[in-house]
């Protein structure tokens, strides 16, 4: 999922959006099969020397 990022989005003060972030990811290094959702994505919000977690 780390292709292409880090995906940058702009919000301004007080602002508030939902987004959704699409990725392709290469999976022919796992051998094992994978179909379906990802879930336990951590998001890092990062802005003016500042960050903040979000584990999703």
């Amino acid at each position: 999922m780390n292709n292409n990022a880090p995906y940058k989005i702009k919000l301004g003060a007080k602002e508030t959006k939902q987004i959704r972030i699409e990725t392709d990811m290469d999976v022919s290094d796992i051998p094992y099969y994978m179909e379906g959702e990802v879930s336990g994505v951590d998001i890092i919000i990062r802005s003016k020397g500042k960050q903040r977690n979000l584990g999703i």
